[in-house]
C-alpha cells in the first residue's frame, strides 16, 4: 500500500533504513501530495541518495489543483487530486 507523503514532513517521510527492512523487501511506494517546487526537491533527493532510492519508489503526485490532473509535473505522474487519494491507493 502506498503512503502518502508532503515533501516538508521529513520525520513522517523518511523510510526504515536498509538494515530495518527484510532482506528482498519491496521498496515503500510513495504518493507525493501537493505539486510543490518541495515535490521536486524531494524526488531529486531520492534520485541522489543511492540508498535511499533502493527504500522508497514515488509513484506520482495527487494535487489540489485541477489543471494539473493527469499530467506530469517534474518528471512524475499526476495521479489526481487529494480528494480521489482513497480510490488511487486501491488502484
Amino acid at each position: 500500500m502506498p503512503r502518502a507523503c508532503q515533501p516538508g514532513w521529513e520525520t513522517d517521510c523518511y523510510p526504515m533504513t536498509r538494515e530495518q527492512m527484510d532482506d528482498g523487501a519491496e521498496p515503500l511506494r510513495t504518493i507525493i501530495v501537493g505539486v510543490t517546487p518541495m515535490a521536486r526537491l524531494y524526488r531529486n533527493l531520492l534520485t541522489s541518495d543511492i540508498e535511499r532510492a533502493a527504500r522508497e519508489e514515488i509513484i506520482g503526485l495527487v494535487c489540489f489543483d485541477r489543471h494539473f490532473l493527469h499530467s506530469y509535473c517534474y518528471g512524475m505522474k499526476v495521479l489526481g487530486r487529494i480528494n480521489d487519494l482513497e480510490f488511487i491507493v486501491e488502484h
